[in-house]
């Protein structure tokens, strides 16, 4: 299980180094000025505990250089445990 967690880990720090690479002015790609909208969504339910748990958390920023993007972003987390 540790090899697991380790290679996963790697390969997810290797990924973000080489994307880097590719990103931004260096492919011709200008994103001054330019919107992104993101968002992340989650449910967990439990049915021996009668636990439900979800989540919505919408961001929206802009970008002020090719690099480098402001923004903002709200979330909303729910919970409801029933146990009877």
């Amino acid at each position: 299980m540790k090899k697991l967690i380790l290679a996963a880990t790697l390969l997810a720090f290797g990924s973000n180094a080489f994307a880097q690479e590719n990103e931004g002015e260096k492919n011709g790609v200008n994103l001054d000025g330019q919107w992104m909208i993101m968002g992340q969504a989650g449910y967990t339910s439990t049915n021996e505990g009668d636990t439900q748990t979800y989540t919505a958390l919408p961001s929206i920023g802009k970008f002020i250089t090719s690099d480098i993007a402001v923004g903002a972003a709200f979330g909303y987390t729910g919970s409801r445990n029933e146990i009877n």
